[in-house]
């Protein structure tokens, strides 16, 4: 049998083409990886690659604890474990284990491969418990202005305290008007860019000729009337671009936001002088991204760049429950209330516009109440 004994191979176990591309992008540049894509193969992957092996735990999911006790006895495992992973971490935390968060922040990914491949007893398990975050116990107190108190809506409210604290790229994923431009608000305010600027762009609203020199910035002679003006990244140097609607990006300005990416350099439109900037990317999205690589239309590196860490805020119709604390939140200062049978309306409503919708409902029914309540004839959807 072949045995490749050094430690220039990353051996992945997963079947997930996510995570293959996923560790793929992150580490070719330093590691040959070697993918093994089923159950049958993993033994073989025990005994034959004597070097570091990288499990995606979702593989083994209902399997026997067989399994883990094998792979536990190997000196160099990484276990990738994501958020919804159900598999016996008492193994990982048994035999002192690494675990990592699936997605994570590319760089995360290779830098603790790197330092594991090395030392492995010099790198501390990320996380050990299902339910915990990677990062520890987090302080949710600085997103309480998004409100709501239902178990998915406290689990976003970490994901966010959790990505807020690092210096990562975020991708927030939702329907329109589930709040992704106030999330993003939030994680810079909670991180430690809150004292620099926060930049907003909507890319659905600039056309396709006019985003380059939006988001770049031009120099006098770049094109008939041009001026020397600073574009958006310039405006957010080290502080947060937000990019809101990044499916709406052009593709010929997609390869230029790659690089600055990996690189932080960039040339104004009309200019071959590179400029540095430092900023801490977050995008959001109600497009189907992974649709759109599919047909060519979103670069496949950019993705894995922008989804460092990726949240999605549910729609209303999935926490209903939280609209009491929406409606009371809503009407602070004013002397009125929700009759029940107005209560009971808003909570049969599926909400297709989400918590904008609700905002804008209320303060419809604010505006038309009579007295200080809000009965089902003052609520019109």
């Amino acid at each position: 049998m072949e045995v490749f004994p050094n430690l220039n191979t990353v051996v992945l176990i997963s079947s997930d083409i996510k995570v293959i591309d996923w560790c793929r992008h992150a580490l070719e540049s330093v590691f040959s990886v070697k993918v093994i894509d089923s159950l049958q193969s993993y033994s073989y992957a025990l005994t034959a690659f004597q070097n570091l092996i990288l499990v995606d735990t979702a593989l083994f999911n209902g399997r026997t604890e067989k399994i883990f006790s094998d792979i536990a006895r190997r000196g160099h495992v990484l276990f990738l474990v994501k958020s919804d992973d159900t598999f016996p971490l008492s193994y990982v935390e048994r035999h002192y284990k690494t675990c990592i968060p699936f997605p994570c922040d590319l760089d995360l990914l290779r830098d603790v491969v790197e330092r594991y491949a090395l030392a492995p007893s010099d790198v501390d398990p990320i996380f050990k418990k299902p339910g915990r975050t990677p990062f520890g116990d987090v302080d949710i107190s600085g997103f309480e202005k998004f409100i709501g108190s239902s178990k998915i809506i406290i689990d976003v409210k970490r994901r966010l305290a959790e990505a807020a604290q690092r210096e990562i790229s975020v991708l927030l994923l939702g329907e329109s008007g589930t709040g992704k431009t106030f999330a993003a608000k939030l994680l810079h305010d909670n991180s430690p860019r809150k004292g620099k600027t926060f930049v907003s762009v909507e890319m659905s609203s600039i056309a396709e000729g006019l985003a380059e020199s939006e988001l770049f910035g031009t120099v006098p002679g770049a094109y008939t009337g041009a001026v020397k003006r600073s574009g958006r990244l310039a405006k957010a140097d080290g502080g947060t671009l937000f990019l809101d609607e990044i499916g709406d990006i052009p593709l010929f300005l997609q390869a230029k936001m790659l690089r600055i990416l990996e690189t932080g350099n960039y040339c104004s439109v009309g200019s071959d002088i590179e400029r540095h900037v430092d900023v801490r990317l977050v995008c959001a999205t109600n497009a189907d991204l992974q649709q759109m690589m599919h047909k060519g239309k979103f670069r496949i590196d950019l993705y894995y760049r922008i989804a460092g860490c990726t949240i999605t805020l549910p729609p209303l119709r999935r926490h209903l429950e939280d609209i009491d604390e929406i409606a009371a939140s809503f009407f602070t200062g004013h002397d009125i209330a929700l009759s029940e049978m107005a209560r009971k309306k808003l909570m049969s409503y599926d909400w297709p516009g989400n918590v904008r919708q609700l905002v804008n409902c209320l303060q419809r029914a604010l505006l038309f109440a009579k007295g200080e309540t809000i009965y089902p004839e003052d609520i019109n959807f």
